[in-house]
């Protein structure tokens, strides 16, 4: 399983570290945009969208970022307003939605679901062109957490954390990651990293963990109510879009906020 994963994980993250350092503006966000079609088309059918309903949601979702990124570029205050906003979606309504096993009505679904991937790919995008910095301090802590809380939590993993939204989720594993990203932050973070200092840094990497845990079982929650294993199979062993970047949904955002407010 592990060298499955490893054996996508790997290409993907080698592709997304050349077009970060050396690619283009028009490159990363042409590719993250159709990454974020497919994103939405998965969600679409997470929701039990008919597959024409879930070609027309996509097509709206592309329309819906597009505009919004246009409004976003020329009214750069409401960027900070509209992150936050969707990070305390992230930080107190998304929680309630995972403990309270909340099925969103179809209307707010497909609402929701426009929003955060919008959010994820507009962070994406403004983040490499203005921040770039912050968006490889991120990828980083994300993956770092991710692979350690997966190595963790198979060989010494007990104690469930959701067992009804995520069984394969332990507390061991979530220690695991969380250890190994602040091992990251301190050790590494004064050359790889910006932050005015080290409690900061360790305080910024401890939310992005919490964040994309977050992420994880949200989309997880959402996989459960339409009774699937993956949101797709486009990545093989990793599933779809969604499962290979659920992390990123709530951090990316975050990173944006926090980015805007050093700058």
């Amino acid at each position: 399983m592990l060298v499955a994963r490893l054996a996508v994980a790997l290409p993907l993250l080698a592709a997304a570290l050349s077009m970060i350092l050396w690619g283009p503006a028009w490159l990363w966000e042409s590719i993250t945009f159709i990454a974020a079609l497919l994103a939405a088309y998965e969600w679409a059918k997470l929701g039990d969208l008919p597959r024409n309903s879930a070609f027309a949601y996509t097509g709206l979702a592309g329309v819906f970022m597009l505009i919004g990124q246009y409004m976003l570029d020329t009214r750069l205050e409401a960027g900070d307003v509209f992150f936050g906003v969707i990070c305390f979606f992230w930080a107190f309504i998304a929680p309630l939605f995972i403990l309270t096993n909340y099925r969103m009505p179809r209307m707010i679904y497909c609402a929701v679901g426009m929003m955060i991937i919008f959010s994820t790919w507009y962070a994406a995008t403004s983040l490499f062109l203005n921040f770039l910095y912050v968006l490889l301090a991120i990828m980083a802590v994300v993956w770092t957490a991710d692979s350690a809380a997966y190595i963790v939590g198979k060989r010494w993993g007990k104690t469930k954390m959701s067992p009804q939204v995520s069984p394969g989720k332990t507390w061991e594993g979530f220690f695991g990651g969380m250890s190994a990203s602040l091992a990251l932050a301190y050790f590494f973070g004064n050359s790889l990293f910006f932050a005015p200092s080290t409690v900061w840094l360790l305080m910024a990497t401890a939310s992005v963990v919490l964040l994309a845990v977050l992420g994880d079982l949200f989309e997880s929650s959402l996989k459960r109510h339409s009774g699937v294993k993956d949101s797709g199979f486009l990545l093989g062993s990793h599933g779809g879009i969604l499962d290979r970047f659920d992390a990123l949904l709530p951090t990316l955002p975050f990173g944006m906020l926090i980015a805007s407010w050093l700058s």
